[in-house]
């Protein structure tokens, strides 16, 4: 009797498993890649973030420019990434995806962008002579 309840449930898993909806292919991860460049000279620039809608997942661009971001496949089929490196204004990427699971978005230029910074003042304690 215990043999003829497990033979079901061994069954009813399987009927289960065969019948449960498979993955899309919107569900899994993907792999974007790309390159960050200066707009003016095309100079890469090193230690770009890239950065996805959610800010969930992140990468930073080499010494060449190049960056690799894994990342959950987005529902709705469209990438939305913020680039972001200091000096430079942030770049927004928004793309439709491709079927694939890798994503090459090519060159990415950022256009410079002047920081100011407000006056610092340094104060120290001063010292007596010995």
């Amino acid at each position: 009797m215990h043999v003829h309840r497990y033979a079901t449930g061994i069954v009813m898993s399987l009927l289960v498993l065969r019948c449960a909806p498979r993955a899309s292919r919107t569900e899994g991860t993907v792999v974007v890649r790309g390159r960050v460049v200066d707009a003016t000279s095309s100079k890469p620039i090193r230690g770009a973030r890239i950065t996805d809608a959610d800010v969930t997942t992140a990468a930073s661009a080499d010494s060449l420019g190049v960056f690799t971001l894994r990342t959950q496949r987005p529902e709705e089929g469209r990438f939305h990434l913020l680039v972001r490196a200091i000096g430079y204004k942030p770049g927004v990427v928004d793309t439709a995806l491709v079927a694939d699971s890798i994503q090459d978005l090519g060159t990415i230029s950022l256009q410079q962008d002047q920081v100011h910074l407000d006056d610092l003042i340094v104060n120290s304690p001063s010292r007596k002579p010995h």
